[in-house]
């Protein structure tokens, strides 16, 4: 019915016939759309009045950033902020600090090939293992340090499930991307 409402829009609207998971359907979406820039957001997400403007603004003031993400309120089970740090490797590979709401260019995704797919040990970091991707090609993003959505949690999201194996994913992870500076043993 939005679509049909408002003909000056240019949308699509892709579905089908089996659920073949986020990275792949992300993936596929991405492969359809026409514009520079890509918003990625899931249901548990939620975007502010600007937020897209805002991205938008700062992905153009850094021409080199991969893609823009901002801070987002935490809702729900848990209250707080979240993706309110900036780029900083080494951080980065600590802990997925940037939340999945983020603003891409599109040219990122046919560079590095999209979310990584058919791989159960990225199943639910499909965005932190492109954030690590994106580090190891040399490429960063930028920081809009503005509260600019909400992030719903949930007990039961698929990244609490998929956290019960953090340290067999983590592990595979520092092996997709050995040239980062992934904290020694010690300091974990």
């Amino acid at each position: 019915g939005f679509i049909d409402d408002h003909p000056d829009l240019p949308m699509l609207l892709l579905g089908v016939n089996a659920n073949r998971g986020l990275p792949a359907s992300r993936n596929r979406a991405i492969e359809h759309s026409r514009a520079p820039k890509i918003m990625v957001m899931d249901a548990d997400n939620h975007v502010y009045p600007h937020a897209l403007h805002r991205l938008a603004a700062a992905l153009e003031a850094d021409p080199d950033a991969a893609f823009s993400w901002s801070i987002l309120e935490e809702c729900s089970q848990v209250s707080g902020l979240r993706s309110a740090t900036g780029w900083h490797v080494p951080w980065l590979a600590a802990a997925n600090h940037i939340d999945a709401q983020a603003m891409f260019r599109a040219s990122t995704f046919e560079t590095h090939g999209g979310y990584r797919v058919d791989d159960a040990l990225v199943f639910g970091w499909e965005d932190w293992e492109m954030w690590l991707r994106l580090a190891a090609a040399g490429q960063h993003g930028t920081h809009v340090t503005q509260i600019l959505g909400r992030y719903r949690t949930q007990s039961s999201s698929m990244l609490a499930t998929s956290n019960l194996f953090g340290d067999v994913m983590i592990e595979h992870l520092r092996e997709l991307h050995p040239s980062l500076p992934w904290p020694s043993d010690a300091s974990l």
